[in-house]
Parts: C-alpha cells; structure tokens; sequence
C-alpha cells in the first residue's frame, strides 16, 4: 500500500489579508455566517475550495467554492497568513478503515464529503433515478462514517465492513424506538390534542 498522494496546491494566494464575512451552505443544507482569513483557493479532486481560518471555528477551514453563498471583503487588517496553507482537514492514513457504501445516483454530491472516495460500480442507464451507485473511501473511523450515513438516510446505505452495517442499523433502530418513548405531554409520533 502507497501513502494518500497530497493533491493540494495553491493556485490562487489573496493579495490582502483582512478579514472577509462568508456566507456558507454546507452539505446539509444549514447556512451560516462566518468571518474568514483567506490563505488560498485550491483545487481537489475536480473541485474548488476556499482554505481560510474561521474565526467562528477557531481554526483553518475548507470551504467549497460551489457552497459558498457570498463573501465580502472587509477593511479590517488581519496578521499575515502562514506561508503554507494547510491540507483539507482529513488527510487519509494507509491504517485508516476502509468502507463501501451504496449512494442513490441523484444524491452523488455527498460523496464530495468523503476525500478519496472512488466510485467502484455504476448503474446501467435503464435503472431510472433510483439507481445505486457504490463507492469505496477511506475514513478516520468506522464512528463517523455511521454518522455520515445516518445522516444521508433514504440516499446512503452502509455495505461494507459489517461493523459499519450493524451499527447504523443499531443506531437507526435506538432512533426510531426514542420517536415512541413518552414525551411531556403525549407519546412520540402522536397527534396533538385539538384546542377546544
């Protein structure tokens, strides 16, 4: 086994340093505010993305270009950048798990949120919008990658190592079982009482 190649080059340094406000979708949908200090615009893997540090995280970020929403510059100075900007947040390891998961054809951007995920089968044309595709990634563990499933539940399904399987079905289970626990004023999943 080879090391993960670093694919990150900076292809676009910031002539200023200040502070800039940055609306950003992420791949959830949620959209926040944020102030950044842009280092640079790099490409992975055919997209494009904006590393800066995040004031709001405290830390540096990646931020996919086609999820931001605006960025505006700002006359505030900011401390000069570092020289080198540092790589995506998940850097794969050769010891790191490896999972394959089945992902609906029109929901194929969550693959984006798995560095070198690799499309290992794709569906024939004649299997309509429902079609599956199957992808293998590495991961930092087999916990977030439970929670990267249940979090595209309806459009990623786990398929492999069986570990994986079992605990997102043990979690999707204990989830629905809390719908039916009883909450304060009626139990989970019923009906409110009409007023009156």
């Amino acid at each position: 086994m080879t090391a993960w190649p670093r694919r990150w080059a900076p292809t676009t340094p910031w002539s200023s340093t200040s502070p800039r406000p940055l609306r950003y979708r992420d791949a959830v949908g949620n959209v926040t505010d944020r102030e950044v200090e842009p280092w640079a615009v790099t490409a992975h893997r055919g997209a494009w993305y904006l590393q800066a540090h995040c004031r709001r995280a405290g830390t540096g970020r990646d931020f996919r270009l086609d999820r931001v929403v605006w960025l505006q510059a700002s006359e505030e100075t900011a401390a000069t950048p570092r020289d080198d900007p540092p790589p995506p947040g998940y850097h794969p390891r050769v010891d790191d798990p490896h999972i394959e998961v089945a992902v609906r054809r029109d929901a194929a951007g969550v693959l984006d949120d798995l560095p070198g995920a690799r499309v290992t089968a794709s569906p024939t044309s004649d299997e309509g919008e429902g079609a599956w595709l199957r992808a293998t990634a590495p991961v930092g563990s087999l916990d977030w990658a439970a929670r990267f499933v249940l979090a595209g539940a309806g459009t990623v399904r786990p398929v492999a190592p069986a570990e994986l399987v079992e605990t997102v079905q043990t979690r999707a289970r204990q989830s629905c079982e809390a719908l039916d626990e009883p909450v304060a004023g009626g139990r989970g999943g019923e009906e409110p009482a009409s007023p009156g």
